[in-house]
């Protein structure tokens, strides 16, 4: 028990350490919280991986008992690889596109856009709770009804998430920007945009998300609001953001609390805290520490092609094959990382060059978001917050397959579009104006 207690604590000191260096970065430039999806993915997993590095545990998901393989610090290494990449970018980006404080808030502020933004959000909202009520059944009041399954065999409107994607990430971006201009103008945020607000997180508990379904929604949004009033110069009450991120995090936990209770792991992990415990210690890193294994000890390699589809490779490469293609029918993912399926795939010096490469793609992304968001154009947020969240998405699946997918290119289209129709009608105006002269 003093081992365990001893590797809790540099478990918990070397998370505190990382994640108070990451806060003072976006401290400095705010625009690096629109990273916090991906810290968030990793320092979760880093703790897991190094107790699972420190501490001999049972894991389940591939029946083998740890011991020390030194994988915590590979993957620390990968990930500052990764982390540094995109704020080298970033950084070169600021410079290089360096502009002047905005004075005028209103200036930058479309209400035309505005109301077509609260509008869409309304509309599909609208479309979505008469799903549910037209629906066989729903994840949250169906016994049998998961998110695995609710979409293809009980949803009325099974297109939905072709449309939208099961979390409608677009929402808290957009709804983050009508909120923020409720500062502006009423000083707070209006009742009908909390009631969005609320309906929309309620949307995903119903159709079955749970702990980090929820999760990145709730950081997109805080990041949308705190990015907006950090560029508008915006003095933003930390007490209070404190405080609601206490709620929604006890809440997420209690969640994610419930849900385990009725999973396998109870019969190893037992019941009440210890199943939680057990989940976010050993489970959420341990699909690393194990392709690590299989790398590091005993030099089995992929190639480059397994990247594509990194989950299913991954599954199959360090579970049991009967449990395996179980977890590959059902469609259960587990809490991999791209860091080292790219090791996997493509060996650790071209792996580390797709790191650097990934990291500059996450960077050059981020910097899009956070120039529109000071521009405040709704519609271009619509299209690039799905570009984003598939490159973030791309880390814990361990895989590149929605980077590359035409769904990806389609909607990167739709963006480049709208910066030319925007180009044109700037280019029309200046015409228009100078003729008027």
């Amino acid at each position: 028990m003093i081992l365990d207690n001893l590797s809790f604590f540099i478990v918990i000191s070397l998370s505190i350490f990382l994640t108070s260096f990451y806060i003072a970065e976006i401290y400095y430039n705010p625009i690096f919280i629109l990273t916090s999806q991906l810290y968030y993915s990793f320092i979760t997993k880093f703790v897991s991986i190094l107790y699972v590095d420190l501490v001999p545990v049972y894991i389940s998901e591939t029946q083998q008992y740890s011991y020390f393989t030194g994988a915590s610090i590979r993957f620390l290494f990968y990930n500052l690889i990764i982390f540094i990449s995109c704020s080298l970018i970033i950084r070169l980006l600021l410079k290089y596109f360096q502009e002047s404080k905005i004075e005028n808030h209103n200036n930058k502020i479309d209400n035309q856009e505005v109301a077509f933004g609260k509008f869409l959000l309304f509309s599909i909202l609208f479309v979505q709770y008469l799903n549910f009520i037209l629906s066989a059944g729903t994840p949250l009041l169906s016994d049998g009804v998961s998110r695995f399954n609710y979409w293809q065999d009980y949803a009325f409107f099974s297109f939905l998430p072709l449309i939208f994607g099961k979390l409608m990430i677009f929402f808290p971006f957009v709804l983050g920007m009508i909120i923020f201009q409720d500062k502006v103008k009423l000083y707070r945020p209006s009742t009908f945009n909390i009631f969005l607000l609320i309906l929309y997180f309620l949307f995903l508990i119903i159709s079955g998300q749970k702990f980090n379904g929820l999760i990145a929604p709730s950081l997109y949004f805080i990041s949308i609001y705190f990015i907006l009033s950090q560029i508008h110069s915006f003095e933003i009450n930390y007490l209070r953001m404190m405080f609601f991120f206490c709620i929604f995090l006890f809440t997420f936990l209690m969640i994610g609390y419930i849900d385990l209770q009725n999973r396998g792991i109870t019969q190893i992990a037992g019941t009440g805290l210890n199943v939680l415990l057990y989940r976010v210690f050993v489970l959420q890193g341990s699909s690393f520490w194990s392709i690590d294994e299989l790398m590091s000890l005993w030099d089995i390699r992929g190639n480059p092609y397994d990247i594509m589809y990194g989950m299913e490779t991954l599954i199959r490469e360090i579970m049991p094959v009967n449990i395996a293609e179980k977890f590959i029918e059902i469609g259960i993912n587990l809490s991999g990382g791209l860091p080292g399926m790219s090791i996997y795939s493509f060996g650790p010096y071209l792996g580390l060059i797709f790191l650097i490469v990934y990291g500059i793609f996450f960077g050059v992304f981020s910097f899009i978001i956070y120039r529109l968001l000071k521009n405040f154009e709704i519609i271009k947020i619509i299209f690039a917050s799905y570009l984003i969240f598939w490159i973030a998405s791309s880390y814990n699946l361990s895989s590149i397959e929605k980077i590359v997918s035409i769904k990806f290119l389609f909607f990167s289209f739709l963006l480049f579009l709208t910066f030319l129709v925007s180009y044109y009608l700037s280019i029309t105006k200046s015409t228009f104006s100078w003729k008027k002269r």
